[in-house]
């Protein structure tokens, strides 16, 4: 694994200015506090590489740089939200595209067409037959989807993690949690750390739920929503 370093980049009149403020547990600290500039965004990332190479005597392919933007904070709060949005979207894709396959192949299995198959996905058949030249039985994906139901009413909300199964209803929840996580170096986590991982997970997110419901059952505004709803 290469070792990586953190670096801060911000702007600073006509200039961006990149400062090494962290590194990983392996990597050599000799570069923490040395500082760049480049007068392009577009720059500073090679700037910060020859920086930390330069001082590691090294070779700028054998490190990684990870950058965080320190921006003003009406245009910072903006980005992280963009980039948020993207993850979210990403997520989605890589569970849509996850499930979608998982679905092909069942339906192919139990006999249906190919044409079949692609009308009960909203897909095209062209689609569809990629779907079913893929596998099936890879490795488990990067996204877990969680659903809570009975938020405001139940003494617990029904917590259920449904990625994969059969009887996934996720419109019918009061709210919905997409987890979506890094692999390891080899791309995927093995079956007994996914199911172990899985285990953890749903606890801590029922928890969360739970402290959630007993926010909104605690609230003045919601409880009188639900007088409302109720009459």
């Amino acid at each position: 694994m290469k070792p990586t370093y953190q670096v801060r980049v911000w702007p600073d009149n006509d200039w961006w200015l990149a400062r090494v403020v962290a590194a990983s547990d392996e990597a050599d600290p000799a570069p923490l506090n040395a500082i760049t500039q480049a007068r392009s965004l577009t720059k500073i990332e090679s700037m910060a590489r020859d920086l930390i190479a330069t001082i590691l005597d090294a070779d700028e392919d054998d490190i990684d740089v990870s950058l965080d933007y320190d921006l003003p904070d009406d245009v910072g709060e903006l980005v992280c939200q963009a980039k948020g949005a993207r993850a979210w979207l990403d997520a989605a894709q890589e569970l849509w595209q996850d499930r979608s396959t998982v679905a092909a192949h069942a339906l192919a299995e139990k006999g249906y067409s190919l044409r079949e198959t692609a009308t009960l996905l909203g897909l095209s058949h062209q689609r569809v037959d990629q779907l079913l030249g893929s596998h099936a039985d890879r490795q488990p994906g990067t996204v877990w989807l969680f659903e809570a139901k009975n938020i405001t009413n139940a003494q617990s909300p029904n917590v259920s993690r449904w990625l994969g199964a059969a009887n996934a209803h996720p419109r019918e929840a009061d709210a919905v949690l997409v987890l979506r996580y890094q692999a390891d170096t080899h791309g995927h986590f093995s079956a007994s750390t996914y199911s172990h991982l899985g285990r953890q997970f749903e606890e801590k997110v029922t928890s969360f739920f739970g402290e959630l419901a007993s926010t909104i059952r605690h609230d003045p505004d919601a409880a009188e929503l639900d007088s409302v709803d109720a009459e």
